[in-house]
C-alpha cells in the first residue's frame, strides 16, 4: 500500500466504484446520510468541520505534539 495521498485515493476509489454496483441502494444512503450530515441545520457547516478537525487532532500520535 502506498504513503502517497493520491495513490490512497485512487486506489479508495476503485472499491467505492465496485461497492456502487454492488450494493447501489446502500451506497446511495449512504451518500445521502454524508450530503444531509453537512448541510447548515442547528450547526453550520464550519462548526461541523471544526468538531471533524478536533476528533483528527484528538487522536494524533503523541510524537506529533513534539517540535
Amino acid at each position: 500500500m502506498s504513503e502517497s495521498f493520491l495513490d490512497l485515493t485512487k486506489e479508495t476509489s476503485k472499491y467505492v466504484s465496485e461497492l456502487k454496483l454492488l450494493a447501489p441502494e446502500s451506497m446511495n444512503g449512504f451518500y445521502n446520510l454524508s450530503s444531509n450530515a453537512i448541510k447548515d441545520g442547528a450547526l453550520s457547516k464550519k462548526q461541523k468541520e471544526l468538531m471533524a478537525i478536533s476528533e483528527v487532532v484528538r487522536y494524533l500520535p503523541k510524537w506529533v505534539y513534539v517540535y
